[in-house]
């Protein structure tokens, strides 16, 4: 604001991904579409256990997934795993966890 000496009507996004830097010339304005966009593209996002401290560690989602390829109820494995069925539901309609793969191929 001060260097273009006017309000942004948009969020300003720091285009070099280098936080301490400051210069001016890496700043430009942008949409929360553009930042989410920038997000992605540059992997700074979150995921599974880093997301959230209620996340499931990588390791229980991979076993609810191996059991329910091979066909374990979800009453089964949330008794088994200590996940909530409701969650084992989420991982198998892919809701939740898509990330996590099994074998190459999404579980």
């Amino acid at each position: 604001m001060i260097t273009n000496n006017r309000e942004p009507k948009l969020h300003i996004l720091h285009s070099c991904d280098n936080p301490s830097r400051v210069n001016p010339k890496h700043l430009r304005e942008g949409t929360d579409a553009d930042n989410v966009q920038d997000m992605m593209e540059r992997g700074r996002y979150a995921k599974g256990q880093q997301r959230c401290k209620h996340a499931l560690a990588t390791e229980v989602v991979i076993r609810i997934k191996e059991m329910l390829a091979k066909g374990d109820s979800n009453r089964r494995i949330a008794s088994e795993t200590g996940v909530n069925h409701a969650r084992v539901y989420e991982i198998k309609k892919g809701v939740t966890y898509k990330w996590v793969e099994i074998s190459g191929q999404q579980r």
